[in-house]
């Protein structure tokens, strides 16, 4: 009997190792390197809510105004957390968000810095919303498509995109890192050309729950999405985005384990699950993401204070969190700020970073 306890043990752990990717977008990122209590703060909440990649922003913003990232003794300071991330707290990768080839010239430098694949950037995040008609009249327009002659339109824009890409593969490749995106509501011309260069790309599904009403899985939303996506040969992997904040999920985190967001969007109704496409061959749900660190943070802060005004705990009783993790890092599922490198005053304004 204990050995058949042992084993179930062994193969719970290795079905909970599986579930490989638990991400968190970073914001404000720029404030926490180099601060040893907000340091603190992020990797135990990281660490509690089973988040094994970190990927983030405000890279420009640390090294134009704290540190170089481009001096070994200088960045010192990113080294020594991601070192301790991984070591102490479950973090499997890191990665760094920016909106052009140029954004990542630096991270290649940082890389070459260390010889410790520990203290290393192993995913490079491209983050242009070439689809947004909005920002490309406010930003991408002025700052990227003119000077290259390219029209201010969402073509003009994703031809833009698109060489940026074919680029930001080579820098990863000659890095050692992995080729990701996000993408909103691009065509399914635009994905198929996607799906053929990247590692991995994270699909946003900003809801404000996983369900609809009919009771559908969050998982129909843009449907059209995954089968685009998929590549001819091969196997790309997917992490699906859920928001975090009043705007997406924030209400339904209050009442929910964030896992079960993941669940739904797996094995809910006319989910992926049953996997019956041929597409879905090529691709692979490796985990899920989350959008944003200090959303996340309010919203289950909120949660946890409500749930302590509404029960009532005998003496000496203990309570288990409604989304414990067993192995830090290695189970469950499962924007605004984005790279924050646009200007110090947009970080919460607009879905962009600056080029480098």
């Amino acid at each position: 009997m204990k050995n058949i306890l042992l084993l179930l043990i062994l193969l719970f752990s290795l079905q909970l190792s599986a579930q490989s990717v638990r991400g968190l977008y970073v914001n404000d990122f720029v404030d926490i390197i180099g601060n040893p209590d907000a340091e603190n703060e992020l990797l135990e909440f990281a660490q509690q809510h089973g988040f094994n990649y970190l990927l983030c922003y405000n890279l420009y913003f640390i090294h134009s105004q704290r540190f170089s990232i481009t001096d070994a003794k200088s960045a010192q300071p990113l080294a020594d957390f991601m070192r301790r991330a991984r070591r102490d707290y479950g973090i499997q990768s890191f990665g760094a968000v920016g909106e052009s080839a140029r954004s990542f010239e630096r991270l290649e430098i940082y890389n070459q810095l260390y010889p410790d694949a520990a203290a290393r950037f192993d995913v490079f995040n491209l983050e242009f919303e070439f689809w947004n008609q909005n920002m490309i009249d406010k930003y991408y327009c002025d700052t990227y498509l003119s000077e290259n002659q390219l029209a201010c339109d969402t073509a003009g824009a994703f031809t833009y995109y698109h060489q940026q890409l074919v680029k930001i593969k080579a820098q990863a490749t000659r890095s050692g890192a992995l080729t990701e995106v996000y993408i909103g509501k691009p065509t399914p011309d635009q994905c198929k050309k996607i799906g053929a260069i990247c590692d991995r790309v994270l699909v946003h599904y900003y809801r404000s729950t996983p369900l609809y009403n009919n009771g559908n899985s969050i998982y129909n939303y843009l449907a059209y999405r995954l089968p685009a996506l998929a590549p001819t040969h091969g196997t790309l992997d997917i992490l699906p985005i859920f928001g975090a904040g009043p705007q997406f999920m924030g209400d339904w985190i209050g009442q929910n384990p964030l896992s079960k967001a993941f669940s739904i969007y797996m094995d809910g109704q006319n989910a992926w699950y049953p996997k019956t496409e041929g597409w879905k061959n090529h691709l692979n749900i490796a985990g899920d993401q989350w959008y944003r660190y200090t959303d996340l943070r309010v919203d289950l802060a909120d949660a946890t204070t409500e749930s302590a005004s509404t029960t009532n705990n005998a003496p000496g009783s203990v309570q288990i969190p409604t989304d414990f993790i067993l192995f830090p890092g290695s189970i469950d599922s499962k924007h605004h700020d984005r790279c924050g490198d646009f200007g110090r005053w947009t970080i919460d304004t607009f879905w962009g970073g600056i080029d480098w």
